[in-house]
């Protein structure tokens, strides 16, 4: 039995516009975005405010940009101690093509704790600030799994301590937007975590600021890859002008052989 489709004829997006050259329809002799002329955009606007409005359809007021970039800055570098990082390293030190190693840190970072943790944060949030947060830590707190370095999607500890960085980022998001009722809420649940040792991570950080801004919750996967990937490449890249010898090797010694059984 066969089953008929209606398939578009056509691709659609609302977010650029092209008008054709009358010599060549394929070449565009204007272009916009959301419907602003992208010459204007690119003489008038910031690489952040052209990034919110790809995401969001509209151009971003002071506050919203000024939250949008201590996001950035705060997710740019994590330092070598950081798995994706690291990842980037190696690869760039093991003499891999110098156009995959951002690729090796992204798909490193893409894990459960890494950018697929950012929409569960995101929904999480969403969903639990509406209970009061001593509510929502008791919560969280009685139903996580026993040695998890996670309390919930985007809390949790990093190397068993509160993630201080983190939780210095969101005081900054606050004090820039003070009557901001989701940053208080997710302040008000760290203090309740920062009893157990746990407390707010990147993850959490990058869900919270996109409630905040409006950008859905699948979208805030990508911009926390976006926010990311600077640190990712400049690791990477520089470790590519260094000998294989510059990379720590584990000794014999370090190795346990064990026969099978």
């Amino acid at each position: 039995m066969s089953q008929s489709f209606n398939y578009a004829k056509k691709l659609s997006t609302k977010i650029w516009y092209e008008v054709a050259d009358e010599q060549n329809p394929f070449v565009a002799k204007e272009n916009y975005l959301f419907g602003y002329p992208y010459e204007q955009l690119l003489a008038k606007k910031s690489y952040l405010e052209m990034l919110y409005l790809l995401f969001t359809g509209n151009l971003p007021n002071s506050e919203q940009k000024q939250l949008l970039q201590i996001l950035f800055k705060g997710l740019m570098n994590f330092g070598p101690r950081d798995s994706a990082t690291r990842a980037s390293m190696l690869a760039g030190i093991g003499k891999s093509s110098p156009e995959h190693i951002l690729p090796t840190g992204l798909l490193a970072m893409g894990g459960t704790y890494g950018a697929a943790e950012v929409e569960h944060a995101y929904l999480l949030i969403e969903k639990m600030a509406k209970v009061e947060p001593k509510e929502a830590a008791d919560s969280l707190l009685h139903s996580m799994t026993a040695d998890s370095p996670r309390v919930a999607p985007g809390f949790g500890s990093i190397y068993g301590e509160i993630d201080a960085r983190t939780h210095s980022l969101l005081l900054k998001l606050i004090e820039l937007s003070p009557d901001s009722k989701i940053f208080q809420w997710t302040e008000m649940l760290c203090q309740q975590l920062h009893k157990h040792n746990f407390g707010i991570v990147p993850t959490g950080l990058t869900a919270v600021v996109c409630l905040k801004l409006g950008i859905g919750a699948r979208e805030s996967i990508g911009l926390y890859q976006l926010a990311r990937a600077p640190g990712l490449l400049a690791h990477g890249m520089e470790q590519t002008h260094k000998p294989l010898t510059a990379m720590p090797l584990l000794e014999d010694e370090n190795y346990v052989l064990r026969k099978e059984e």
